[in-house]
């Protein structure tokens, strides 16, 4: 069968049958600006304290989702996102998932559907992480011509085999986090199959 990618900004070159994202995520303008006065200073003061962030590294400003990802981490016990390992230049961290869906259509509409300011369903059953899904690349069959674009071929069965016979591939990059510390988990929808590093 042939495949479906949906691929704003995913790794390596780009095949026929790519679309552009139906909408970008709705909460680019959901950010606090810290500056001087008693609210923002009592925001900074939270996410320093109970959230591990600075204002000073996130260049002044905090995004609202983010910090609601990470609240929800410590409200349910769950693993505290890290940034990763820096990488050298000309590398790329990536994340692969695989799921199970119906069609096409309904594998980009929990990677790109949402309601309102809502974050989308990949978003919200990730609770490690925000992220954007304007880096977020969906392969609804055949993902072994996708990763053959970025992956050798030992590579590429060996993540096809990790797969277990899902239909979809998730691909996301690194981007996608916006610089923030990141945590990624299998739920009942996907499986997290991992981190892979590769060339830009």
């Amino acid at each position: 069968m042939g495949s479906v990618v949906q691929t704003p900004k995913g790794p390596g070159v780009q095949d026929e049958g790519v679309y552009g994202p139906e909408r970008q995520h709705a909460c680019d303008d959901a950010i606090v600006t810290c500056s001087s006065g008693t609210a923002s200073a009592n925001l900074t003061d939270l996410a320093s304290e109970f959230l591990g962030l600075t204002t000073a590294r996130l260049g002044g400003t905090i995004h609202g989702m983010n910090i609601w990802s990470r609240l929800r981490t410590l409200i349910n016990g769950e693993p505290q996102p890290e940034l990763p390992p820096a990488l050298p230049e000309g590398k790329l961290r990536i994340h692969l998932l695989s799921a199970n869906f119906a069609d096409a259509d309904a594998a980009m509409a929990y990677c790109f559907q949402s309601d309102g300011d809502a974050p989308e369903q990949i978003t919200f059953d990730q609770p490690g992480a925000f992220i954007d899904t304007g880096f977020v690349e969906v392969v609804h069959r055949n993902p072994a011509a996708r990763l053959a674009d970025f992956l050798p071929e030992k590579d590429v069965d060996r993540t096809i085999a990790k797969m277990k016979g899902a239909n979809t591939l998730i691909i996301i990059t690194e981007d996608a986090f916006g610089g923030f510390p990141y945590t990624l988990t299998s739920n009942n929808t996907v499986y997290y199959i991992g981190p892979i590093v590769v060339d830009v």
